[in-house]
């Protein structure tokens, strides 16, 4: 991501997974991984975002919301499942790192999605008049 995302000119429709890659296809499992900025990279993902695309107007789509916070969740909570040590539970950055710049909006289908949208742009129209 580091070496792609300055090159992309336009804006971009990031979709995340918020877990260890190759969990869900058997290759490894949840657990295999102690450290949890690699099992769970959302964290990092989205500070590399913010600082390698300022201004720009993403559209980022995260799935398993199960992962950072409790909810109504149609396929249930981690702790439903007894896998509560594999998430964790502070959901924060989530919501702060893209507050100034994009709505967040969750959807309870499944393990959970979080969407953020960008917030939007004032715009200046023929009858507002601007001091020069």
């Amino acid at each position: 991501m580091r070496q792609v995302l300055p090159q992309v000119p336009g804006n971009i429709i990031f979709w995340l997974d918020a877990h260890f890659p190759g969990a869900h296809h058997q290759i490894q499992k949840y657990d295999s991984e102690s450290d949890l900025d690699v099992r769970l990279p959302l964290e990092k993902e989205l500070a590399l975002i913010k600082q390698l695309r300022p201004g720009k107007r993403d559209v980022i789509l995260i799935d398993d919301l199960r992962i950072y916070e409790k909810g109504n969740y149609e396929e249930g909570n981690l702790s439903d499942l007894g896998l509560e040590s594999l998430g964790k539970f502070d959901s924060r950055f989530l919501y702060s790192t893209f507050e100034e710049t994009h709505h967040a909006h969750r959807i309870l289908k499944n393990t959970g999605y979080l969407m953020l949208l960008p917030k939007a742009v004032p715009s200046v129209t023929a009858n507002s008049s601007a001091t020069l």
